[in-house]
């Protein structure tokens, strides 16, 4: 079952795909906002799309995972929380 933001995705999408006439940018563009729509009229906060840090007193956050692995070598000597338990 896909989450709420994989849903918001894929509806902005494939409704920024049935217009005509537009640059793949344009689409883009257009799906970004129809999908910030979609959150905001569903409740849905757009950093529950984030990558956040599980490290306690950590509040870091980051848009892809490969930013949040940066993170914990840089800042946690490495350490993954997951690898703590």
């Amino acid at each position: 079952m896909p989450t709420k933001l994989e849903t918001a995705v894929a509806n902005a999408l494939t409704r920024a795909q049935s217009e005509s006439g537009k640059s793949k940018d344009d689409v883009m563009k257009m799906a970004h906002s129809f999908a910030g729509k979609y959150l905001k009229k569903n409740g849905i906060s757009a950093t529950d799309a984030l990558h956040r840090c599980e490290f306690d007193a950590c509040e870091r956050a980051y848009e892809n995972r490969s930013s949040l692995v940066r993170h914990y070598k840089k800042d946690h000597d490495g350490k993954n929380p997951e690898d703590e338990e």
